[in-house]
Protein backbone atom coordinates (compact mmCIF):
# COMPACT_ATOMS: atom_id res chain seq x y z
CA UNK A 1 0.00 0.00 0.00
CA UNK A 2 1.48 3.32 -1.09
CA UNK A 3 1.95 5.97 1.60
CA UNK A 4 2.18 9.61 0.54
CA UNK A 5 4.28 11.67 2.94
CA UNK A 6 3.21 15.30 2.63
CA UNK A 7 5.76 18.03 3.38
CA UNK A 8 4.70 21.71 3.18
CA UNK A 9 7.78 23.94 3.15
CA UNK A 10 8.23 27.62 3.91
CA UNK A 11 11.64 29.17 4.60
CA UNK A 12 12.97 25.92 6.08
CA UNK A 13 16.48 25.79 4.65
CA UNK A 14 17.94 25.21 8.15
CA UNK A 15 15.74 22.19 8.91
CA UNK A 16 14.42 20.57 5.73
CA UNK A 17 17.46 18.29 5.28
CA UNK A 18 16.87 16.69 8.71
CA UNK A 19 13.17 16.24 7.95
CA UNK A 20 13.67 14.65 4.53
CA UNK A 21 16.52 12.42 5.70
CA UNK A 22 14.34 11.05 8.49
CA UNK A 23 11.50 10.33 6.05
CA UNK A 24 13.67 8.71 3.40
CA UNK A 25 15.30 6.48 6.03
CA UNK A 26 11.94 4.75 6.61
CA UNK A 27 11.97 0.96 6.71
CA UNK A 28 8.69 1.01 4.77
CA UNK A 29 9.64 0.86 1.11
CA UNK A 30 6.45 1.88 -0.66
CA UNK A 31 6.41 5.65 -0.05
CA UNK A 32 6.37 8.82 -2.06
CA UNK A 33 7.36 12.21 -0.62
CA UNK A 34 5.30 15.09 -2.01
CA UNK A 35 6.82 18.46 -1.15
CA UNK A 36 5.17 21.81 -1.81
CA UNK A 37 7.24 24.95 -1.41
CA UNK A 38 4.88 27.66 -0.22
CA UNK A 39 6.68 30.65 -1.71
CA UNK A 40 9.89 30.38 0.32
CA UNK A 41 12.30 33.31 0.18
CA UNK A 42 15.36 31.28 1.16
CA UNK A 43 17.02 28.29 -0.54
CA UNK A 44 14.36 25.75 0.50
CA UNK A 45 13.13 25.13 -3.05
CA UNK A 46 16.66 24.52 -4.35
CA UNK A 47 17.29 22.00 -1.56
CA UNK A 48 14.03 20.21 -2.42
CA UNK A 49 14.91 20.05 -6.12
CA UNK A 50 18.30 18.61 -5.25
CA UNK A 51 16.65 15.79 -3.29
CA UNK A 52 14.19 15.13 -6.12
CA UNK A 53 17.04 14.85 -8.62
CA UNK A 54 18.70 12.16 -6.50
CA UNK A 55 15.71 10.18 -5.20
CA UNK A 56 12.76 9.32 -7.45
CA UNK A 57 10.49 8.96 -4.40
CA UNK A 58 10.62 12.74 -3.93
CA UNK A 59 8.38 15.02 -5.99
CA UNK A 60 8.56 18.79 -5.68
CA UNK A 61 5.98 21.46 -6.48
CA UNK A 62 5.77 25.15 -5.67
CA UNK A 63 3.08 27.78 -5.21
CA UNK A 64 2.77 31.40 -4.15
CA UNK A 65 2.60 31.78 -0.39
CA UNK A 66 -0.86 30.68 0.75
CA UNK A 67 -0.24 29.03 4.12
CA UNK A 68 0.38 25.54 5.46
CA UNK A 69 -3.19 24.30 4.92
CA UNK A 70 -3.23 25.32 1.28
CA UNK A 71 0.18 23.70 0.76
CA UNK A 72 -0.97 20.45 2.39
CA UNK A 73 -4.18 20.39 0.38
CA UNK A 74 -2.26 20.98 -2.84
CA UNK A 75 0.24 18.23 -2.04
CA UNK A 76 -2.48 15.73 -1.10
CA UNK A 77 -4.39 16.53 -4.29
CA UNK A 78 -1.26 15.52 -6.23
CA UNK A 79 -0.54 12.44 -4.13
CA UNK A 80 -1.06 8.87 -5.33
CA UNK A 81 -1.16 6.97 -2.05
CA UNK A 82 -4.16 5.54 -0.22
CA UNK A 83 -2.62 6.61 3.09
CA UNK A 84 -1.42 10.11 3.94
CA UNK A 85 1.19 11.20 6.49
CA UNK A 86 1.88 14.94 6.82
CA UNK A 87 5.31 15.85 8.21
CA UNK A 88 6.18 19.50 8.74
CA UNK A 89 9.49 20.62 7.29
CA UNK A 90 11.19 21.25 10.64
CA UNK A 91 10.18 18.00 12.35
CA UNK A 92 11.44 14.41 12.16
CA UNK A 93 10.06 10.86 12.29
CA UNK A 94 11.65 7.52 13.16
CA UNK A 95 12.45 4.90 10.55
CA UNK A 96 9.74 2.60 11.96
CA UNK A 97 6.82 5.05 12.25
CA UNK A 98 5.35 4.56 8.78
CA UNK A 99 5.50 0.75 8.77
CA UNK A 100 3.94 0.50 12.23
CA UNK A 101 1.20 2.95 11.36
CA UNK A 102 0.41 1.13 8.11
CA UNK A 103 0.08 -2.17 9.98
CA UNK A 104 -2.52 -0.62 12.28
CA UNK A 105 -4.49 0.92 9.41
CA UNK A 106 -4.54 -2.35 7.48
CA UNK A 107 -5.54 -4.47 10.48
CA UNK A 108 -8.64 -2.43 11.40
CA UNK A 109 -10.80 -0.58 8.87
CA UNK A 110 -12.48 1.35 11.71
CA UNK A 111 -9.21 3.12 12.54
CA UNK A 112 -9.23 6.58 10.98
CA UNK A 113 -6.10 8.07 12.53
CA UNK A 114 -2.81 6.61 13.76
CA UNK A 115 -0.77 9.02 15.87
CA UNK A 116 2.69 8.59 17.43
CA UNK A 117 4.07 9.30 20.84
CA UNK A 118 6.28 12.35 20.49
CA UNK A 119 9.38 14.05 21.87
CA UNK A 120 10.26 17.72 21.86
CA UNK A 121 13.62 18.84 20.53
CA UNK A 122 15.26 22.17 19.80
CA UNK A 123 14.51 24.88 22.35
CA UNK A 124 12.57 22.40 24.49
CA UNK A 125 13.22 18.77 25.30
CA UNK A 126 11.34 15.89 26.90
CA UNK A 127 8.29 13.87 25.93
CA UNK A 128 5.27 15.68 24.58
CA UNK A 129 2.55 14.15 26.73
CA UNK A 130 -0.78 14.06 24.92
CA UNK A 131 -3.93 12.76 26.65
CA UNK A 132 -5.91 9.71 25.62
CA UNK A 133 -8.27 10.49 22.74
CA UNK A 134 -11.95 11.26 23.26
CA UNK A 135 -14.34 13.36 21.20
CA UNK A 136 -15.29 15.41 24.25
CA UNK A 137 -11.66 16.32 24.82
CA UNK A 138 -11.11 17.02 21.12
CA UNK A 139 -13.98 19.51 21.35
CA UNK A 140 -12.01 21.53 23.92
CA UNK A 141 -8.43 21.24 22.66
CA UNK A 142 -6.36 19.78 19.86
CA UNK A 143 -4.92 16.49 21.10
CA UNK A 144 -3.49 15.13 17.83
CA UNK A 145 -0.50 16.67 16.06
CA UNK A 146 -0.48 17.23 12.31
CA UNK A 147 1.93 14.29 11.95
CA UNK A 148 -0.56 11.42 12.07
CA UNK A 149 -1.61 8.94 9.40
CA UNK A 150 -5.07 8.96 7.80
CA UNK A 151 -6.76 7.76 4.64
CA UNK A 152 -6.88 9.96 1.56
CA UNK A 153 -10.54 9.01 1.13
CA UNK A 154 -11.31 10.74 4.45
CA UNK A 155 -9.48 13.87 3.31
CA UNK A 156 -11.63 13.86 0.18
CA UNK A 157 -14.82 13.21 2.15
CA UNK A 158 -14.38 16.24 4.45
CA UNK A 159 -13.02 18.59 1.81
CA UNK A 160 -9.45 18.78 3.11
CA UNK A 161 -7.90 21.24 5.53
CA UNK A 162 -9.59 24.59 6.14
CA UNK A 163 -7.47 27.21 4.38
CA UNK A 164 -8.86 30.00 6.58
CA UNK A 165 -7.11 28.77 9.70
CA UNK A 166 -3.50 29.91 10.06
CA UNK A 167 -2.59 28.22 13.35
CA UNK A 168 -3.77 24.99 15.02
CA UNK A 169 -5.13 24.20 11.57
CA UNK A 170 -5.00 20.45 12.15
CA UNK A 171 -7.61 20.78 14.94
CA UNK A 172 -10.43 21.58 12.51
CA UNK A 173 -9.30 18.77 10.23
CA UNK A 174 -9.34 16.12 12.98
CA UNK A 175 -12.81 17.23 14.05
CA UNK A 176 -14.03 16.91 10.46
CA UNK A 177 -12.67 13.38 10.12
CA UNK A 178 -13.61 12.05 13.57
CA UNK A 179 -16.79 13.79 14.73
CA UNK A 180 -19.05 11.12 13.23
CA UNK A 181 -17.07 8.18 14.59
CA UNK A 182 -13.90 6.19 14.02
CA UNK A 183 -10.98 5.01 16.11
CA UNK A 184 -7.78 6.85 16.94
CA UNK A 185 -4.76 4.68 17.78
CA UNK A 186 -1.66 6.09 19.42
CA UNK A 187 1.43 3.98 18.86
CA UNK A 188 3.20 2.96 22.08
CA UNK A 189 6.70 3.96 20.93
CA UNK A 190 8.28 7.39 20.43
CA UNK A 191 8.01 7.83 16.66
CA UNK A 192 7.88 11.60 16.13
CA UNK A 193 10.09 14.56 17.07
CA UNK A 194 8.50 18.00 17.30
CA UNK A 195 10.90 20.93 17.01
CA UNK A 196 10.24 23.86 19.34
CA UNK A 197 11.63 27.21 18.25
CA UNK A 198 11.28 30.67 19.74
CA UNK A 199 9.31 31.59 16.62
CA UNK A 200 7.09 28.50 16.64
CA UNK A 201 3.41 29.28 16.01
CA UNK A 202 2.52 27.53 19.25
CA UNK A 203 4.68 30.03 21.12
CA UNK A 204 4.07 33.29 19.29
CA UNK A 205 0.57 33.21 17.80
CA UNK A 206 -1.57 32.60 20.86
CA UNK A 207 -3.47 35.80 20.05
CA UNK A 208 -4.88 33.99 17.00
CA UNK A 209 -6.68 31.38 19.10
CA UNK A 210 -9.89 33.44 19.31
CA UNK A 211 -10.05 33.58 15.51
CA UNK A 212 -9.54 29.80 15.39
CA UNK A 213 -12.35 29.24 17.91
CA UNK A 214 -14.73 31.46 15.94
CA UNK A 215 -13.99 29.52 12.73
CA UNK A 216 -14.39 26.16 14.50
CA UNK A 217 -17.79 27.21 15.84
CA UNK A 218 -18.84 28.18 12.33
CA UNK A 219 -17.62 24.92 10.78
CA UNK A 220 -18.82 22.45 13.42
CA UNK A 221 -21.67 23.92 15.51
CA UNK A 222 -23.56 20.61 15.84
CA UNK A 223 -20.39 18.88 17.09
CA UNK A 224 -19.84 21.42 19.86
CA UNK A 225 -23.56 21.36 20.70
CA UNK A 226 -23.36 17.59 21.18
CA UNK A 227 -20.09 17.52 23.12
CA UNK A 228 -20.22 20.82 25.05
CA UNK A 229 -23.90 21.75 25.15
CA UNK A 230 -23.22 24.85 23.05
CA UNK A 231 -20.39 26.66 21.25
CA UNK A 232 -16.71 26.39 22.08
CA UNK A 233 -15.93 29.35 24.32
CA UNK A 234 -12.80 31.49 24.24
CA UNK A 235 -12.04 30.00 27.66
CA UNK A 236 -12.08 26.54 26.12
CA UNK A 237 -11.83 24.39 29.25
CA UNK A 238 -14.80 26.23 30.76
CA UNK A 239 -17.01 25.77 27.69
CA UNK A 240 -19.34 23.13 29.13
CA UNK A 241 -19.83 25.07 32.39
CA UNK A 242 -20.43 28.39 30.60
CA UNK A 243 -22.93 26.77 28.23
CA UNK A 244 -24.75 25.11 31.14
CA UNK A 245 -25.06 28.44 32.96
CA UNK A 246 -26.30 30.14 29.80
CA UNK A 247 -28.86 27.41 29.22
CA UNK A 248 -30.11 27.74 32.82
CA UNK A 249 -31.03 31.38 32.18
CA UNK A 250 -32.11 30.86 28.55
CA UNK A 251 -34.40 27.85 28.65
CA UNK A 252 -35.19 26.11 25.38
CA UNK A 253 -37.54 23.31 24.43
CA UNK A 254 -36.66 21.09 21.48
CA UNK A 255 -38.91 18.35 20.09
CA UNK A 256 -38.06 16.31 17.01
CA UNK A 257 -40.18 13.62 15.37
CA UNK A 258 -38.82 10.07 15.54
CA UNK A 259 -37.73 9.87 11.90
CA UNK A 260 -35.53 12.97 12.26
CA UNK A 261 -33.72 12.20 15.52
CA UNK A 262 -30.36 12.44 13.74
CA UNK A 263 -31.06 16.16 13.34
CA UNK A 264 -31.20 16.82 17.08
CA UNK A 265 -27.84 18.55 17.49
CA UNK A 266 -28.16 20.30 14.15
CA UNK A 267 -31.47 21.79 15.33
CA UNK A 268 -29.96 22.79 18.67
CA UNK A 269 -27.09 24.52 16.86
CA UNK A 270 -29.44 26.62 14.68
CA UNK A 271 -28.88 29.89 16.63
CA UNK A 272 -25.14 29.63 15.93
CA UNK A 273 -25.75 28.73 12.28
CA UNK A 274 -28.19 31.64 11.94
CA UNK A 275 -25.70 34.12 13.34
CA UNK A 276 -23.12 32.75 10.87
CA UNK A 277 -25.47 33.59 7.96
CA UNK A 278 -25.79 29.95 6.95
CA UNK A 279 -28.44 29.06 4.36
CA UNK A 280 -30.22 30.94 1.57
CA UNK A 281 -32.61 33.71 2.58
CA UNK A 282 -36.00 33.27 0.87
CA UNK A 283 -37.99 35.78 2.93
CA UNK A 284 -36.76 38.62 5.11
CA UNK A 285 -39.16 41.10 6.65
CA UNK A 286 -40.05 41.11 10.31
CA UNK A 287 -39.44 37.37 10.41
CA UNK A 288 -36.98 35.49 8.21
CA UNK A 289 -37.08 32.25 6.23
CA UNK A 290 -33.98 30.42 5.04
CA UNK A 291 -33.42 27.29 3.00
CA UNK A 292 -30.96 25.05 4.81
CA UNK A 293 -29.77 21.45 4.55
CA UNK A 294 -28.05 18.84 6.68
CA UNK A 295 -27.04 15.30 5.71
CA UNK A 296 -28.93 15.66 2.40
CA UNK A 297 -32.14 16.73 4.17
CA UNK A 298 -33.45 20.03 2.79
CA UNK A 299 -35.69 22.22 4.93
CA UNK A 300 -36.97 25.75 5.40
CA UNK A 301 -36.25 27.32 8.79
CA UNK A 302 -38.17 30.29 10.16
CA UNK A 303 -36.72 32.75 12.66
CA UNK A 304 -39.10 35.00 14.61
CA UNK A 305 -38.05 38.50 15.53
CA UNK A 306 -37.91 39.33 19.25
CA UNK A 307 -41.15 41.21 20.04
CA UNK A 308 -41.08 44.78 21.28
CA UNK A 309 -42.29 45.69 24.79
CA UNK A 310 -45.89 46.34 23.69
CA UNK A 311 -46.17 43.01 21.92
CA UNK A 312 -44.58 41.21 24.84
CA UNK A 313 -47.36 42.55 27.05
CA UNK A 314 -50.04 41.58 24.50
CA UNK A 315 -48.61 38.08 24.08
CA UNK A 316 -48.37 37.63 27.82
CA UNK A 317 -51.93 38.76 28.63
CA UNK A 318 -54.27 38.57 25.63
CA UNK A 319 -53.03 36.08 23.06
CA UNK A 320 -50.13 33.84 22.14
CA UNK A 321 -47.38 34.99 19.83
CA UNK A 322 -46.96 33.61 16.31
CA UNK A 323 -43.81 31.85 17.48
CA UNK A 324 -45.68 30.14 20.33
CA UNK A 325 -48.57 29.13 18.08
CA UNK A 326 -46.18 27.79 15.43
CA UNK A 327 -44.42 25.70 18.06
CA UNK A 328 -47.72 24.28 19.32
CA UNK A 329 -48.87 23.44 15.77
CA UNK A 330 -45.55 21.67 15.18
CA UNK A 331 -46.07 19.66 18.37
CA UNK A 332 -49.46 18.52 17.08
CA UNK A 333 -47.89 17.42 13.78
CA UNK A 334 -45.28 15.37 15.66
CA UNK A 335 -47.97 13.70 17.79
CA UNK A 336 -50.05 12.81 14.74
Amino acid sequence: MLVSVIVPVYNSEKYIVEALDSILASDYANIEVVCVDDGSKDSSLEILKNYASKDKRVRVYSQSNAGACAARNYAISLSRGELILPVDSDNKITSTFISRAVNVMISDVDVKVVAPRAMYFGDKTGEWILPQFSLNLLARKNIIDTCAMFRKSDWTRVGGYCNEIKTREDWAFWISILKDGGKVVRLPEIEFFYRVRATSKRATNRHLKFDVIDILNRLHPEFFERELGGPLQHRRTWSKLINSIYRFFHYRKVKISAEYQDLEYWVKSLPVRWNNKEGIVVHNRRNELREMSFNNVDMVVKSFAIPNLVNRFVYGVFRKSKAQRSYEYAEKLILH
